[in-house]
């Protein structure tokens, strides 16, 4: 990988946190297991085993990311005192680093699939 190889993806707050947080308490970290993120063709698409959800979003990278739940929890739990989360945000993808992050954390996650 080179340097600056970090991709965007701009997407609905209010639906990241819905599909996370219907994972997170439908689930629990026990039974998630390892949660996968896809970006493909301005889609982003969450999901385990147990399920998961689509969220259209720009950015025009195709990627796959693996992540534990523990890890996708702690993104998810950076805004539980938000009742409802609104707005855009943004997560980033570092594949470089090892990494997927949003406003307020990043956690480590494993690349299978960069552009």
């Amino acid at each position: 990988m080179g340097v600056g190889t970090t991709h965007v993806c701009r997407l609905d707050r209010g639906l990241f946190f819905q599909v996370g947080r219907a994972l997170q308490r439908g689930f629990g970290k026990s039974m998630l297991g390892t949660v996968t993120l896809r970006l493909s063709g301005g889609v982003l698409w969450i999901g385990s085993e147990c399920g998961g959800g689509s969220i259209a979003c720009s950015g025009n990278a195709r990627m796959i990311v693996e992540m534990s739940a523990k890890s996708f929890c702690q993104l998810i739990t950076t805004r539980y005192r938000e009742k409802s989360p609104s707005g855009e945000m943004t997560i980033k993808f570092d594949p470089d680093l090892g990494e997927v992050s949003i406003d307020r954390a990043g956690v480590k996650a494993k690349f299978l699939q960069t552009p």
